[in-house]
């Protein structure tokens, strides 16, 4: 039995399968396919409904039905222009999407899929990185002391909204900065993770020992980098940090404020 697929394209031909929340009105053509060329000219009928997305809350599409004809020997037809205006709040909503619905009444076509249209959202949450020593009341940290010897460290993670009820995990991994290991430091371990717990805003990782090598050179401070990662859904990338080994040499230079030397002769 032949079949009709539904897909989209800009107006121009070229495919798309979503519009951006913060693009403004966007001109999509719904397109329908059909597996073998026409015998004769089919018509299909579209609408245009609510899917995830609220109409008017999140969208709004210049007509909520169109239609797509098939001219006889071919596969493909497009529809007139329709106009998709997704509305540019500041909700971190996640993608949502507008569904697409199709029916023919040509004999002898299977039912027809129907296809979303997916809005991108373009609103993220945020997870900021830093650094605490593992106490039990911890104090946070920017810096470790290159004389310090082995040094604890917990990665805490802070997010902008509360965490959703099955949290959410970061995974941190560590490598050298402007410090290289292990000439400048050793770490206990070279990756660690942090989880989030549900409905919390912070999460720290398992305590870390960072044992900076206390050599007699002059460095200045040296870093080490914490970069994150999280498979959970609304967040935006999350920006490095970097622990700073705090040098303990220092150099010296000496002046004269005289610099005149007068010859005494008796």
């Amino acid at each position: 039995m032949p079949t009709i697929s539904l897909s989209f394209d800009d107006g121009s031909g070229t495919a798309l399968t979503g519009v951006s929340e913060g693009g403004g009105a966007q001109t999509v053509r719904v397109v329908a396919t059909a597996s073998a060329a026409t015998t004769a000219a089919v018509s299909v009928s579209v609408s245009a409904a609510a899917g995830t997305a609220t109409a008017a809350t999140d969208y709004a599409v210049s007509a909520t039905s169109a239609s797509v004809t098939i001219n006889s020997g071919d596969t493909v037809g497009r529809s007139a222009a329709l106009t998709v205006t997704p509305v540019d709040d500041t909700s971190v909503e996640g993608d949502e999407t507008i569904v697409f619905s199709a029916t023919t009444a040509a004999s002898g076509y299977a039912a027809i899929q129907s296809v979303n249209l997916v809005i991108t959202d373009d609103d993220f949450n945020t997870i900021a990185l830093s650094f605490d020593d593992g106490a039990g009341t911890p104090s946070v940290l920017t810096e470790v002391s290159e004389d310090g010897g082995g040094q604890s460290v917990r990665v805490v993670a802070t997010s902008s909204v509360a965490a959703p009820s099955q949290g959410v995990e970061v995974a941190v991994s560590i490598a050298e900065g402007t410090a290289d290991d292990p000439g400048d430091y050793g770490v206990s371990a070279a990756s660690t993770m942090v989880t989030i717990a549900g409905g919390d805003t912070v999460g720290r990782s398992a305590a870390l020992t960072v044992t900076p090598v206390d050599d007699s050179v002059v460095e200045g401070d040296e870093t080490i980098v914490f970069s994150a990662t999280t498979t959970a859904s609304g967040y935006s990338a999350i920006a490095d940090a970097d622990l700073s080994i705090g040098d303990d040499e220092y150099e010296i230079s000496l002046s004269l404020d005289k610099p005149d030397v007068l010859e005494w002769s008796a």
